[in-house]
C-alpha cells in the first residue's frame, strides 16, 4: 500500500510538473526591439501614428519634406494643365501630419502660398486630405479633401475636390509633385 501511495505521488508531481512547463507559451516579444515610437504586441512592432518599419523607426512625413514642382489638371478645364511651385512642410499637429501649400495654385491669384495650405495625413498607405476649409481670409469659402499616393521616388500624385461653398460649385483636380 505505502509502495501504491508513494507510486501515485510521484506520478501526480510529474504530471504537474509535465503540465506546469509545458502549458506556458514564450514570449513572443522577447526578441523584439522597437523604437520608442512603437510597442510590441505578439512579436510584431506596432507604430505610433506617423511612423513605420519593422522597429517603427521610420518618421513617413519626412520624405515628403522639401519644394516640388506641381502640375495640375482639374475637370474646369481638362485642356490646361497649371504648373507651378509649392512645398511640403512638417505639420506642429502631429507626426503624421505634413502642410501642403500653394494648393490649387492660389499663390498665382495673389494669396501667400503658406495661405492657401492644407493639412495631410501621410501613413504607409499615402496621403488623406480630409475635409478642411482653407483659412486665409479671402479664402475661407473654399472646402478641400482628398488623397494621395505613396512617394515614389521623388513624386507623388494628389487628388482632390476644392468646393466653393459660398455658391455651391466644386472642381476636381489631380496633381503630380515632382521634387525640385
Amino acid at each position: 500500500m505505502k509502495k501504491n501511495l508513494l507510486k501515485l505521488l510521484t506520478l501526480s508531481i510529474f504530471a504537474i510538473t509535465t503540465f506546469t512547463f509545458t502549458s506556458c507559451d514564450p514570449d513572443p516579444c522577447k526578441d523584439v526591439t522597437c523604437a520608442a515610437t512603437g510597442f510590441c504586441l505578439e512579436g510584431t512592432c506596432t507604430c505610433d501614428d506617423g511612423y513605420s518599419g519593422t522597429d517603427c523607426s521610420i518618421l513617413l512625413r519626412s520624405a515628403y519634406i522639401g519644394t516640388y514642382n506641381a502640375s495640375e489638371v482639374c475637370d474646369s478645364d481638362l485642356t490646361f494643365t497649371d504648373n507651378y511651385t509649392a512645398e511640403v512642410k512638417n505639420s506642429a499637429e502631429g507626426n503624421q501630419y505634413v502642410i501642403l501649400t500653394n494648393i490649387y495654385n492660389f499663390g498665382a491669384q495673389g494669396v501667400s502660398p503658406d495661405d492657401a495650405s492644407v493639412r495631410a495625413e501621410v501613413s504607409d498607405s499615402g496621403l488623406i486630405i480630409p475635409t478642411q476649409n482653407l483659412t486665409a481670409t479671402n479664402l475661407t469659402a473654399f472646402q478641400i479633401s482628398g488623397t494621395g499616393t505613396v512617394l515614389n521616388g521623388t513624386s507623388f500624385t494628389v487628388t482632390y475636390t476644392i468646393l466653393d461653398t459660398s455658391n455651391n460649385s466644386s472642381d476636381s483636380c489631380t496633381t503630380t509633385y515632382t521634387a525640385q
